[in-house]
């Protein structure tokens, strides 16, 4: 389990690193300056040598993704449920309340439920749907 950890703490690392380098290459294609790309294969040679200083980066850049991934995934279940549960909710009970009859009940001593006198035979307990 140990080379297990290790092995995803060096895939981080790399990748964390190459993210680093991907910025600073945006960077330099946005602005045209080329310091940053200077910088970017500056970081490439070292990641190469000796990617021990990216760990610090990688937990940075891992921990500021779990935090958007929380934050983002909250913002989007909301306007979802916004968007499309609380409409379908509302039309739908609509539709119920109304095959309820709710609009009937107390309003006279009369029952709101339909009488259904149904004498069951063998083909209704057959196909009950």
């Amino acid at each position: 389990m140990a080379g297990l950890k290790r092995e995803t703490a060096a895939v981080r690392t790399y990748g964390s690193g190459l993210a680093l380098i991907l910025i600073f290459l945006i960077t330099f294609i946005l602005t045209g300056k080329s310091l940053l790309m200077h910088i970017s294969l500056g970081i490439t040679i070292l990641l190469m040598i000796w990617p021990a200083p990216f760990r610090y980066f990688a937990y940075v850049w891992f921990s500021f993704g779990e935090i958007l991934g929380f934050v983002v995934s909250r913002i989007l279940l909301s306007i979802i449920y916004l968007v499309l549960v609380i409409p379908v909710g509302l039309i739908v009970g609509k539709k119920i309340r109304h095959n309820m009859q709710l609009s009937s009940f107390k309003t006279d001593t009369l029952s709101a439920f339909k009488k259904r006198d149904h004498l069951f035979s063998s083909a209704d307990f057959e196909k009950p749907f």
